[in-house]
């Protein structure tokens, strides 16, 4: 027999798997079938389930009033000021993306060929989530030379630091003639200042930041100041206006949220319609069970248009009479919306694997397989 495995690739469940031989054979069967050899050798692998992510972006907007707002028209003469603390949300954006993870439902194990060659090897890399995220065979002298470079010269990585911190003591002795102290103290009262005392205070300082405005671009000080000079010296000094006039007018900030729901499609859905969460203005997201805000909802509507075929492989599938190669998906196309009342906040097309087609590959002659991380088939050659 020829070369059973020449390389084999699992994008994320499956990947690409690559057969050489025209005799070599892989089939697949469902883990609860009962068709599985049970002393043959072989791997399991899931088809992929994909889940709706939303990630709604949400500006919170702050107001705080200011320390001596009261006193802002009478010393200021300013009346444009934050009367009150108030927040407000508003919805940014939404994006909506899949996520991918396995289908519990659908889980398979590839049958090997009885014999293969002794000179290749059989590689197996795991995912973070502990699937089968890719797989390889090599040839054995080819694996034996890669370890052989990979240990050439290596003292270098394995050597410590050859540098020692050396730390010594010193003491040093000081001897103080004897001295006489006299000690003072002094009585202290502190009382504190009023409102109006403190408001009138920045309100000076308000005034004297205008007036070394004032001097520095009329020339009053006579001082030939460069360009970069005087203008720093105005940025210094509106900045700190700005702050004591914060403490009249008030101050405000934006900030951003970011909230993520998941929906996972159900097979055989055809319609869906679901509230993901409540927002309002003054309380933001809230929980779709909240009692305050309006209703967010996703919907989908899957586009069929793998209709005409999905009759014919459902008959593929239940033939018992047939070897079936590695088993893939065929994903079904959705169009979901995010709407709030009449309004659409966003729309787009996803692919959503568990709502399409299972079918599967020959289970002989195949020479190189590459899967989409949505289980759908990218590459296929047959020799």
């Amino acid at each position: 027999m020829r070369t059973f495995f020449k390389a084999l690739t699992i994008s994320f469940l499956i990947g690409a798997l690559s057969i050489g031989g025209a005799k070599s054979q892989i089939s697949s069967y469902k883990v609860n079938s009962g068709d599985i050899n049970v002393d043959g050798d072989g791997f399991y692998y899931a088809l992929p389930l994909n889940s709706v992510k939303v990630d709604v972006t949400v500006s919170k907007s702050e107001s705080f009033k200011g320390k001596f707002s009261d006193y802002a028209l009478r010393l200021l003469g300013i009346s444009n000021i934050i009367k009150e603390d108030k927040t407000t949300y508003g919805i940014k954006n939404i994006v909506l993306s899949t996520e991918t993870s396995i289908d519990t439902l659908n889980l398979y194990f590839a049958q090997l060929p009885a014999k293969w060659n002794d000179d290749y090897s059989l590689e197996l890399v795991l995912s973070d989530k502990g699937l089968l995220s890719e797989l390889r065979a090599q040839r054995k002298n080819a694996e034996a030379k890669e370890a052989k470079q990979g240990t050439e010269g290596g003292f270098r990585d394995l050597m410590k630091p050859v540098i020692i911190e050396k730390v010594d003591t010193i003491i040093r002795r000081v001897s103080i003639d004897t001295t006489t102290i006299e000690e003072k103290i002094l009585k202290r009262s502190i009382s504190e200042k009023s409102i109006e005392q403190q408001a009138r205070e920045i309100a000076d300082l308000i005034y004297r930041i205008e007036d070394n405005k004032f001097s520095l671009i009329t020339g009053y000080q006579e001082v030939n100041y460069s360009k970069e000079s005087l203008q720093f010296m105005l940025e210094k000094l509106n900045l700190m206006e700005e702050e004591y006039l914060a403490y009249f007018k008030g101050t405000s900030k934006v900030s951003e949220q970011l909230y993520t729901f998941y929906y996972t499609p159900q097979p055989q859905e055809t319609e869906v319609f679901r509230t993901l969460f409540r927002y309002s203005e003054t309380d933001g997201i809230s929980s779709r069970d909240s009692r305050s805000g309006v209703p967010v909802s996703i919907s989908g509507s899957p586009t069929h248009h793998l209709s005409q075929i999905k009759a014919l492989e459902t008959k593929r599938m239940s033939s018992k009479k047939k070897a079936k190669g590695l088993i893939y998906r065929i994903p079904e196309e959705v169009n979901y919306s995010i709407t709030m009342g009449n309004n659409v906040l966003s729309s787009k097309k996803l692919f959503i694997s568990q709502l399409g087609i299972i079918t599967f590959l020959p289970s002989a002659n195949l020479n190189h397989a590459d899967f989409h991380e949505n289980g759908s088939l990218k590459t296929l050659i047959m020799r």
